[in-house]
């Protein structure tokens, strides 16, 4: 079994007419829900949109500048699992709860189930990993058998080149590691400096983003 399908129709939460923070906030705990998008029109930068989501940063990540989806998080060689659970040591509690878990290779058989589905994380601590149970795989996870965990509401600082697809916003506070707060995604932030590499900046020219 992979995700619940019901999970699939309930995004349209994501989008709210009035919200419980400003702009520039930064807690530990998420005060909006994950991924929440909002716009806003000023009249002297016009339309802007923005995006609630984790700074997951190592040393946090500071206002103005840009930053990147969060690569997916390997979790190789599983030491035991459920259907409803997995275990490696090593983590940092609480950080996957609502991301999402693919296994991708079951050590037991070529293709054998789980292999391929997915299910979404109800919480985690320093070692095990619970699965919501209205996901639970179709077979037990075992020892050795890998997954990888998107987590589409995290990002990291940019790096240079990444792709616009993977580019999420500008940080519109300073955030310590793990703190929640708004990413600007649309419109003009003069926090932000743009940089040619030493070079003039062309007039209407691509630019990419930086690190």
């Amino acid at each position: 079994m992979t995700i619940a399908t019901d999970k699939l129709y309930e995004g349209a939460r994501a989008f709210q007419v009035a919200h419980q923070t400003k702009l520039d906030s930064s807690s530990a705990t998420p005060l909006e829900l994950p991924g929440t998008i909002r716009y806003t029109f000023d009249s002297e930068f016009g339309p802007r949109g923005f995006q609630y989501l984790r700074c997951d940063q190592s040393g946090g990540c500071t206002r103005g500048q840009l930053q990147s989806k969060r690569a997916n998080v390997a979790i190789t060689n599983i030491t035991a699992g459920t259907t409803t659970s997995f275990t490696l040591a090593g983590q940092v509690a609480d950080i996957y709860k609502g991301g999402i878990a693919v296994v991708i290779d079951d050590a037991g058989g070529a293709g054998a189930a789980p292999e391929g589905e997915s299910a979404i994380i109800a919480d985690n601590s320093t070692s095990v990993f619970n699965i919501d149970p209205n996901d639970a795989f179709s077979a037990a996870l075992a020892a050795n058998d890998d997954l990888q965990i998107i987590l589409p509401w995290a990002v990291v600082d940019s790096a240079d080149g990444d792709a616009a697809g993977i580019v999420k916003g500008v940080a519109m506070a300073n955030q310590d590691q793990y703190d929640w707060g708004w990413f600007q995604f649309l419109g003009i932030n003069p926090d932000v400096d743009a940089i040619a590499a030493g070079t003039a900046l062309i007039v209407n020219e691509s630019v990419v983003a930086g690190a």
